[in-house]
């Protein structure tokens, strides 16, 4: 069977809670992701992180897939929005950091 078809087999079986679906999911795009995440992020754990970021919000949210549409994109997508967050979060706390010295310096 073609890939394509496949994936909107999975997705249709996903949506309607199968386990099954969603663990095949998961092994075909789960290491795709994670390579994705890891030329960004520079770091196993937090990569894995957001693998499991990714999927746990695909499982919660698997009601609302259309399976129509590219499941491929769409967890790419989720997934750069979590490296985005990733560095939206430490340029923060980097900010954050800079002040505290910066503060201190002035006593």
């Amino acid at each position: 069977m073609e890939s394509r078809e496949n994936e909107i087999l999975l997705v249709k079986a996903l949506k309607k809670g199968n386990a099954e679906a969603f663990d095949e999911l998961f092994f075909l795009y789960g290491n795709r992701i994670y390579q994705f995440t890891f030329k960004y992020l520079k770091s196993k754990e937090e990569s894995e992180e957001v693998v499991q970021e990714v999927f746990f919000r695909i499982w919660k949210k698997r009601k609302n897939l259309n399976p129509e549409l590219s499941f491929k994109a769409y967890l790419f997508k989720i997934a750069y929005h979590f490296i985005l967050e990733y560095f939206e979060k430490a340029s923060r706390q980097r900010a954050f950091k800079d002040k505290l010295i910066e503060e201190s310096i002035k006593f």
